[in-house]
């Protein structure tokens, strides 16, 4: 239901309700009504939640699988047509590691279903470590990217390089003197990159693949 999942998005980031309704810029007692279900979210609210937590507006409102933004969490199955990746090193979510290392050694098979028809040299395969994009993304993460130079829209999830060789994945937004790098856990603050020019992006994360640990 939309209200247990606007609760659960808030307590993800660590939010009391109060906050909660100034992140999204409501007066507090019509985002309570929201998460107590006395009162219907309309289209623009529904929207500026979809932009503040990165899921879909889709997500919000109906018993869909969990999608944060264009990253579908792979659900299990079986299938014999799946396409195996090399899983290429560590990509860190701070902002102190190697974009891309050697081949670890690891291998992940994917459902050729999430290619959506590309080529599997359109895609590569690398590895989530540390926590400054938790809970989206968690240390251990393996992450289909779909190669690209760009992204798609001001604020969304990328693997860039930048600086010194620097990796890593966050939220891409464009200013107009700078471009600032957002992790999604409050912990961690954003990074101003002030030489646009040094920054490239890899590429968009296209499907989040997380064991579990039993």
């Amino acid at each position: 239901m939309f209200t247990e999942k606007i609760k659960d998005l808030r307590q993800s980031r660590g939010l009391n309700k109060r906050q909660m309704a100034e992140m999204l810029e409501l007066p507090y007692t019509t985002y309570n009504n929201y998460e107590i279900g006395a009162r219907e979210a309309n289209s623009d609210v529904l929207k500026k939640i979809s932009k503040v937590f990165g899921v879909s507006v889709d997500f919000l409102i109906d018993n869909s699988d969990f999608v944060y933004g264009n990253i579908n969490l792979i659900p299990p199955q079986i299938t014999d047509d799946v396409v195996t990746f090399p899983v290429m090193g560590d990509v860190a979510a701070g902002f102190d590691k190697i974009a891309i290392e050697d081949w670890t050694g690891d291998e992940i098979d994917v459902p050729s279903q999430y290619l959506k028809g590309r080529n599997k040299d359109d895609f590569f395969v690398l590895k989530i470590k540390g926590d400054s994009m938790y809970p989206e993304y968690r240390d251990g993460d393996k992450v289909l990217v779909l190669k690209q130079n760009f992204i798609d829209y001001s604020g969304q999830v990328a693997v860039a390089i930048y600086g010194d060789n620097i990796g890593t994945v966050k939220k891409v937004e464009y200013k107009k003197d700078y471009i600032n790098l957002v992790p999604i856990n409050p912990q961690y603050r954003p990074e101003e990159i002030k030489d646009t020019d040094s920054l490239h992006i890899l590429g968009i994360p296209k499907l989040l693949v997380r064991e579990i640990e039993e």
